[in-house]
């Protein structure tokens, strides 16, 4: 968080369906939204080759590799845009998506309202799709699908999608292979991922507002409290009066996000190493932002400010930096200019491997192959 635009899975646990607030964590994946920006620099001095430009017209989600773009539109046409000699390029017909997702050779379209198709990434053939699954997400390897209101979760093989277990679920989060029942207000059941087996059952001893699985750990959470229970028996093992909707392994401890800015916590028994009001978004590297926009490089250990990005935010390697008509592309690790773009926001951008794809107010596609 979240589509995300390189084919690595985002920092953040999958989010569990009904149980947290939307506000959760809008924070810690800053850009993964792919929709990419034409008027491409020339190559040489900048450093930035223009390898491909595409009508971004009707286009609805994306995600860029390093082989290929990968977009499905508004009619419901899917496309694969080769980046390379070989790669993968094709277009097809399927359904409208909100989401795209590669795990392996499987590109798996979300519409969001029900219809999950999964197609083979090389060739765009359809192998299976589901039309009643509003909401989907990839757990050990396959796919688990729900409808909200009590239904069946149901786990399908991503390759095949047959039904590998279901079971009658009111709400649920997930991660570490486990998911995590819960079955009413304060009893709650974690089951194996792979086949659904029962491993633990008991209650909770304190209201369920937010849950997340991160770590071995059941955390739950809400407007002045973050807890921690183990997996492996559901004992408490710390509370920490901390404002949290949503919380990340950041350079080994937990950094939570919550109404009075970012804790840091130490995973072994809760204790803030520090806190910061300014920040309300982070990534697992240490990369902060503000509520203004403002981002800067954190040293996790301490909060400590190591690097000042200003207005200008990091995109896989690169930073982007919006100025007056133009955005320079520095390097993260040495601050080195890359080269200058038209007028291109790093929320529209995205990187993988060399390449780096941002969309434009245009509403073209262009995706640039950035020097050493």
């Amino acid at each position: 968080m979240l589509i995300d635009l390189d084919h690595a899975p985002p920092p953040m646990e999958t989010p569990a369906r009904p149980r947290r607030p939307r506000r959760y964590w809008a924070a810690a994946v800053a850009v993964l939204v792919l929709a990419l920006a034409g008027g491409a620099a020339a190559p040489g001095r900048d450093g930035l080759t223009p390898v491909l430009t595409i009508d971004g017209r009707g286009v609805s989600a994306s995600l860029l590799t390093e082989e290929a773009l990968y977009l499905v539109r508004l009619d419901g046409r899917a496309e694969a845009h080769a980046l390379c000699a070989g790669c993968p390029q094709w277009s097809t017909s399927v359904n409208p998506g909100q989401r795209l997702t590669l795990a392996g050779d499987a590109l798996i379209v979300d519409a969001g309202e029900g219809a999950v198709a999964v197609l083979d990434a090389r060739t765009g053939e359809l192998r299976w799709r589901t039309l009643d699954s509003p909401l989907a997400e990839l757990l050990g390897g396959n796919l688990m699908t729900w409808t909200p209101e009590g239904s069946d979760l149901r786990v399908l093989d991503l390759r095949t999608g047959r039904e590998l277990w279901k079971r009658p679920v009111g709400s649920y989060t997930s991660g570490d292979s486990r998911v995590v029942v819960f079955d009413d207000p304060s009893g709650v059941t974690v089951l194996d991922a792979a086949d659904g087996t029962e491993t633990v059952r008991g209650d909770l001893d304190l209201p369920r507002l937010s849950a997340q699985v991160l770590g071995g750990r059941l955390l739950v959470f809400g407007d002045d409290h973050l807890a921690a229970y183990r997996l492996a028996d559901l004992k408490q093992e710390w509370l920490a009066f901390v404002s949290a909707h949503g919380v990340l392994d950041c350079g080994g401890l937990l950094c939570a996000v919550g109404l009075t800015g970012m804790s840091a916590l130490d995973p072994a028994d809760g204790s803030v190493r520090w806190s910061d009001p300014r920040w309300m978004i982070i990534s697992p590297d240490g990369v902060a932002s503000d509520e203004d926009g403002h981002s800067a490089q954190l040293d996790l250990a301490t909060g400590r400010l190591v690097r000042d990005f200003g207005r200008g935010a990091p995109v896989g390697d690169l930073v982007l930096h919006p100025e007056r008509g133009r955005t320079t592309v520095t390097r993260l690790t040495d601050g080195r200019v890359v080269g200058v773009l038209p007028l291109t926001l790093p929320r529209a951008c995205s990187v993988a491997g060399p390449y780096l794809g941002c969309e434009r107010p245009d509403v073209t596609i262009t995706v640039w192959q950035a020097g050493s």
